[in-house]
């Protein structure tokens, strides 16, 4: 069973119960629902959008740049589809489909899927787009994946990867499989060794699977991508410096959304994990026996801090991808900005 259910709770019975439980449950249920979360996330990135406006380059030619355009404007669609399918996937389970005992195996996996296949478009935009210098001459260096990659984004993305691959093996291996063999549940122990454990629904390999899955295809995709957008050719000899900034821009725009799909499903798994924290420890009062319980569980405090980090994550998450739509619908692309600044 999940955690709100031993109360004999649904979400209609806790929103209507919010004000009466004060501030704090308010704010909790709030950042527990996506929408506002990208809500947030839009009002956070008007001081971001602010801030780079005065560091960018004054936009002089129109006439140039015309494939990296192109590729902004898959990377902002893609961006786009992430952010539509995660927040209307969320609304559909949460408020339309009975998802009443069964498995949403998708619910996690689903950022790192929608993210895979745009970043996988843009991979096939380059290769279909790639063509033979106007000016046959050799590059002085040697590039790979990582050549145009952000030194910053990348390794936190990895790093976020790491965790999000860290907390799907470890709360698959603490997960328990019902009698139809899905590993949904959490047995949580009791004080008194003589009672049978609580039981509540978790994190387990039946969500974490299809995580490590669509995990490796979002590795797969980003490199792919990151490797079309470096070893292509360079135009002409004069445009390398300024081909350079706008393939950086490219590799950008494919490390933010990577690093926002998983943002996203460890955002989801880390509310999952906490449904099996919420009353552990705590007292819980199961009605028709009225008897009084100890649920222990020692990673309890971790699984509650995660319930709170999540909804950050989400924002971060939703940041990062706008700012990819964002420089998508520019009328300007950024390659022709820095041309005008090479040659002036």
């Amino acid at each position: 069973m999940r955690a709100w259910d031993i109360f004999g709770l649904d979400l209609a019975d806790r929103i209507s119960g919010l004000w009466g439980a004060g501030v704090l449950a308010v704010v909790r249920v709030a950042l527990s629902i996506p929408i506002v979360s990208f809500g947030i996330a839009v009002v956070v990135l008007v001081p971001v959008v602010a801030w780079a406006a005065r560091r960018s380059l004054p936009a002089v030619r129109e006439d140039a740049g015309a494939r990296y355009r192109l590729e902004r404007q898959v990377l902002a669609t893609g961006a786009a589809g992430v952010i539509v399918v995660f927040v209307v996937e969320s609304f559909l389970r949460g408020y339309v489909w009975d998802m009443s005992n069964a498995v949403s195996w998708w619910w996690q996996a689903l950022p790192l899927f929608t993210a895979s296949v745009a970043i996988a478009a843009l991979a096939a935009v380059i290769a279909i787009r790639r063509a033979a210098p106007a000016v046959p001459f050799l590059a002085a260096q040697r590039r790979t994946a990582l050549t145009f990659g952000p030194r910053i984004l990348l390794p936190l993305g990895a790093a976020a990867l790491g965790l999000l691959v860290a907390t799907t093996i470890g709360a698959g291996a603490a997960s328990s499989s019902d009698d139809q063999g899905r590993y949904v549940y959490l047995d949580v122990p009791l004080a008194d060794p003589t009672e049978e454990p609580l039981r509540f629904w978790f994190y387990g390999w039946s969500y974490g699977i299809p995580v490590l899955i669509c995990s490796l295809l979002l590795v797969s995709a980003s490199w792919m991508a990151l490797r079309a957008n470096a070893v292509r050719p360079f135009r002409r000899p004069e445009t390398v410096d300024a081909e350079r900034m706008m393939r950086s821009g490219t590799s950008n725009g494919i490390a933010r959304i990577a690093t926002a799909g998983v943002l996203l499903a460890m955002a989801s798994a880390w509310r999952l994990v906490a449904d099996g924290a919420v009353l552990a420890p705590g007292v819980v009062e199961i009605a028709d026996e009225r008897t009084v319980y100890m649920p222990e569980w020692r990673y309890a405090e971790f699984a509650l801090a995660g319930l709170w980090l999540a909804p950050f994550i989400e924002i971060v998450a939703f940041v990062l991808l706008m700012l990819v739509i964002r420089e998508g619908l520019s009328r300007v692309s950024s390659v022709e900005k820095v041309e005008a600044a090479v040659r002036a």
